[in-house]
């Protein structure tokens, strides 16, 4: 049980970190005088949660949790 669990959220994870990097690159090429200044604060706790959710996979595969 916890191994299926451990790769789904380091798979997450990883598409979680993809996706921040995708979205900053994104505003950074493309981004306005009219782009949010919260933008940058969204594609930043988006890696953070992407680091969060691949620590707890790797926490589910070694068996920290049972």
């Amino acid at each position: 049980m916890t191994m299926g669990l451990g790769i789904v959220l380091l798979l997450l994870g990883v598409w979680q970190g993809y996706a921040s990097v995708r979205y900053f690159r994104q505003i950074k090429q493309h981004g306005t005088a009219g782009t949010s200044s919260f933008a940058l604060l969204a594609a930043w706790s988006g890696a953070v949660m992407g680091i969060i959710l691949i620590a707890a996979g790797i926490m589910a595969l070694t068996g920290y949790f049972s």
